[in-house]
């Protein structure tokens, strides 16, 4: 056997051998090649032959079929088409799957066509989503934590600096949460924490963003919000939780929340100054007695 033998049936193996899929297509989109990987990435016993649309989810299909054209017709070579956008196929059990995918062009005996080489990236994508959620996700109460919200202050800040939609925040802090864990233990007051979470987001609308900001800290991001509203908002949360009792272990558990109340202006200097004048806020409601709401 000579080495161009050797060398093809060393191409072979490859090509048949490899976890990613190959996928050769004619000039009109229909399957040409497929190795064995992207037969089992689809579930087809055999691709040859079907249109290439067929791997496509619907709502995708005339955007692919546009950027297939381009990528044809263009002096481009190769592209990696995942860089761009989140690239999805689907399956033929109709599962959508997400996809890396890299597009090249090739000439097979005069005839040019296109190839993909295709990466099933579906667990790595649920995973980079669950660790997104988990990065920004308080795992106590369930909320949305700092680290998720800070940046969506700051956001509301620029929209408000940009077409003067003022916004509102409210800092919460329970009242002597330390004597909750001191007489009745930790899991106590993790138990007060959790209940207060659901009171304190029962009292916000959907387009509001609650967060535990740390410890028994909490803050609200009320959009389009004036000072008033943000005020009726803190009144309820904090009757809401002075009328609270929590049972644990057959105890009874009650205690307060006092809440600083802030709302965008023009002699704020930046989302962090406005934070600051809620927190400064909070800080005079627990000065002045605490289970009261200061702005």
């Amino acid at each position: 056997m000579n080495s161009q033998d050797i060398n093809q049936l060393r191409y072979q193996a490859i090509v048949d051998h490899t976890f990613d899929g190959i996928i050769v297509v004619s000039a009109q989109q229909e399957i040409t090649f497929a190795n064995p990987a992207a037969n089992q990435l689809f579930c087809y016993d055999d691709l040859v032959g079907l249109p290439l649309s067929d791997l496509i989810p619907d709502k995708f299909k005339s955007k692919h079929d546009d950027y297939v054209d381009s990528f044809r017709d263009g002096q481009t070579q190769a592209r990696p088409m995942h860089l761009r956008a989140g690239v999805k196929g689907v399956t033929k059990t109709g599962q959508e799957i997400s996809l890396e995918v890299t597009l090249a062009k090739i000439t097979v005996d005069g005839r040019h066509e296109m190839m993909a080489i295709i990466r099933n990236m579906s667990e790595t994508s649920e995973l980079l989503r669950d660790l997104n959620i988990a990065a920004h996700t308080d795992p106590l109460t369930g909320l949305k934590n700092r680290r998720f919200t800070e940046p969506l202050v700051e956001k509301e800040w620029t929209r408000f600096v940009r077409y003067g939609h003022a916004f509102s925040l409210l800092f919460l802090d329970l009242d002597h949460f330390k004597r909750v864990n001191d007489i009745y233990g930790h899991a106590a007051g993790d138990v007060v924490l959790q209940t207060v979470a659901g009171i304190i987001g029962a009292h916000v609308r959907a387009s509001d963003t609650l967060c535990r900001w740390g410890g028994e800290e909490f803050l609200i991001l009320l959009p389009e919000s004036t000072q008033d509203q943000a005020c009726i908002i803190a009144e309820k949360i904090r009757r809401a939780v002075e009328e609270m009792v929590v049972t644990y272990d057959g105890q009874a558990i009650r205690l307060t929340i006092s809440i600083g109340v802030a709302t965008s202006t023009n002699s704020d200097h930046g989302y962090q100054a406005l934070i600051d004048k809620t927190d400064d806020n909070l800080y005079q409601a627990k000065k002045q007695g605490r289970n009261r709401v200061i702005s």
